[in-house]
């Protein structure tokens, strides 16, 4: 019993964490290229169920059932699904057909994203909306002088009509091994390396979405919230169970 009600504390720390989860989904609907995250649990063995009947002098022990112990959570997956396409007719949008990501730079490291929706910083560089540097395949790209400026759809930048430069898209073999590091963007996490995409192919003036929805996210939401006050209202009863058996033991009635 005190084991079920260890689990089952547990599993009320999974459904916590699993709010804290989808609260953070539904703050990033409207992120253009945010990926949710889902959390993977298992289901704990149930427990069988017994009393004990003294007849005879003898101690016999009498099945009455079993007892689910709650779930606990396993790790965070990443849903790397593309979200829908919105059309926006602006030059400087582009989604990716297929898998890949753009390459940005914080000043610090390479980040990667899905979020192609590009603007031009004070300094003349194509940023992404937060700051991120936008890559080419030569580095930052300079755009600055330029006053008509497009991306096309094997990812050149065009400048007043000329190709000045080739948007970066790269590839991983497995996308988990990327880590989250704030809204859209991703960094690599340990032994994961970045393949270039030889053949990018993109649309110019959509956006990806994020692959969040409200809905879904609401009714994982309400669920998790009762599941976790099941699981509050079972521990408070197994508690106090366990609390008049402890009170009752060695009483003797007069």
């Amino acid at each position: 019993m005190v084991r079920g009600l260890y689990t089952l504390a547990a599993g009320m720390l999974t459904a916590s964490e699993q709010l804290d989860i989808t609260a953070n989904n539904l703050a990033n609907v409207d992120t253009a290229g945010f990926k949710r995250d889902l959390l993977r649990y298992i289901s704990e063995p149930t427990m069988d169920l017994s009393r004990v009947e003294r007849r005879n002098g003898e101690s016999l022990m009498q099945p009455i059932g079993t007892l689910s112990t709650g779930t606990l959570d396993t790790s965070v997956h990443t849903d790397f699904s593309p979200g829908v396409l919105e059309r926006t007719e602006r030059k400087l949008d582009a989604a990716i057909a297929g898998d890949g990501f753009f390459v940005v730079s914080d000043g610090n490291r390479e980040l990667y994203t899905r979020a192609g929706n590009f603007t031009i910083s004070a300094a003349g560089q194509l940023v992404t909306p937060s700051g991120l540097i936008v890559q080419g395949t030569g580095g930052a790209i300079e755009v600055g002088g330029y006053a008509d400026l497009a991306i096309g759809e094997t990812g050149e930048v065009y400048g007043d009509g000329e190709v000045i430069a080739q948007l970066r898209l790269v590839n991983f073999a497995d996308p988990q091994a990327l880590e989250k590091v704030g809204g859209n963007a991703f960094a690599a996490g340990t032994g994961a390396a970045p393949d270039p995409v030889l053949f990018p192919r993109l649309i110019p003036g959509e956006l990806e979405k994020s692959n969040a929805g409200v809905v879904d996210e609401m009714v994982r939401l309400i669920a998790t919230m009762r599941h976790f006050e099941a699981a509050a209202k079972v521990v408070t009863a197994t508690d106090d169970t366990l609390s008049l058996a402890a009170s009752r033991v060695g009483t003797v009635n007069q």
